[in-house]
Formats: structure tokens, C-alpha cells, sequence
């Protein structure tokens, strides 16, 4: 035995493990979660006030935490919600079927068709949908509900706005008559 080294410990053949230890077992369990660094936060013994989740409507759970990790994901509240939501409430998405305008093209057949007093705001939203921005409800109930609506004998769909609408993967399944 040389003197320069310590001692050996006496290992007993028990406890001699002959596996190579994991690369995985030197992290923590919480470290290869698919939790986001919010939620560990919000889980963290020492934040225990950071948010109030009582407050937290469960129908927006799916707007403030994520199911599965998002790049671009933004936590939206109850309130924001309706305030972003609100002006839009009296819009309508449109698309003419079968043929193809230009945006001038359609927004004036629009205005000659309709014969609102009220200037017509329209937005294209991409894939020929055109999203319609009333101030009246009255002439948002007007397009929606009265007679169906043709340009050029092509007919025009009309639905109500909704919050989560995409035109490259919208697909016309009804429209209002």
C-alpha cells in the first residue's frame, strides 16, 4: 500500500452497481419536464402568491397555459380577451365562391350592393376571405340575415366573425341565407 494514497473504502458486493450512472440521472426530475419556466414558477414553494389562481375563469385555461409547448405562445386573460374581442363583435367574414376580385373590385360591389350610409371597412384576411367591419349592428344583422347575396351570379358567403379564424385553414362548411 503506498502511503501517498488514502484508504480505500470497503465496498460490499451488494451495493456494487455494474451499470454506468445515466447522463439523465445528474439533472433534477422538474429539469426534463415539458413545463414551461412560468409554470415552475408559479409551482415554486418560493412564489407561493405570485398569481391569484382563484381568479382564473377555466374557461380561459387553455388561453393562459399552454397544453404543449408553443413558441409563440402569449398568456391572455378574461379581460383582455373581451377587450380585444369587442370592436369586432359587429364584423362579418366573406368570401366570394367560384370566381376571384380584386379587393377595390369587390369592396365597391359591396357598397353598391348593400347601399350602407356608413363607410365600408374591409380587410383582406388572405385565400380570397374578406373580413367586413360594421359600426351599425343593424346592418350587420342586415348582410347576415336578409337575402342571400350574389356578385357577378356567384354567391357571397357571410358568417359571423370568430375570434380564432385562419383563411389559409378555413373551410366553407355553411354559409347564411
Amino acid at each position: 500500500m503506498d502511503i501517498d494514497q488514502p484508504p480505500r473504502p470497503v465496498v460490499s458486493p451488494d451495493s456494487v452497481n455494474t451499470k454506468p450512472p445515466s447522463p439523465v440521472a445528474r439533472f433534477p426530475v422538474n429539469y426534463l419536464s415539458n413545463q414551461t419556466f412560468a409554470q415552475k414558477l408559479l409551482q415554486n414553494d418560493m412564489f407561493p402568491n405570485l398569481v391569484d389562481t382563484s381568479a382564473v375563469d377555466a374557461e380561459l385555461l387553455d388561453e393562459t397555459i399552454p397544453e404543449k409547448l408553443e413558441e409563440n405562445f402569449i398568456p391572455i386573460t378574461a379581460a383582455d380577451k373581451t377587450r380585444l374581442y369587442s370592436p369586432w363583435q359587429s364584423s362579418l367574414i366573406v368570401k366570394l365562391l367560384g370566381r376571384k376580385l380584386g379587393y377595390s373590385v369587390l369592396k365597391r360591389k359591396l357598397q353598391d350592393m348593400w347601399k350602407f350610409s356608413e363607410e365600408l371597412i374591409m380587410i383582406d384576411l388572405g385565400c380570397d376571405f374578406y373580413l367586413i367591419k360594421f359600426t351599425q349592428m343593424q346592418n350587420m344583422l342586415h348582410v347576415l340575415h336578409d337575402d342571400p347575396w350574389f356578385i357577378f351570379n356567384n354567391i357571397l358567403s357571410v358568417q359571423k366573425w370568430e375570434p380564432k379564424f385562419v383563411a389559409s385553414q378555413a373551410r366553407i362548411t355553411h354559409t347564411a341565407i
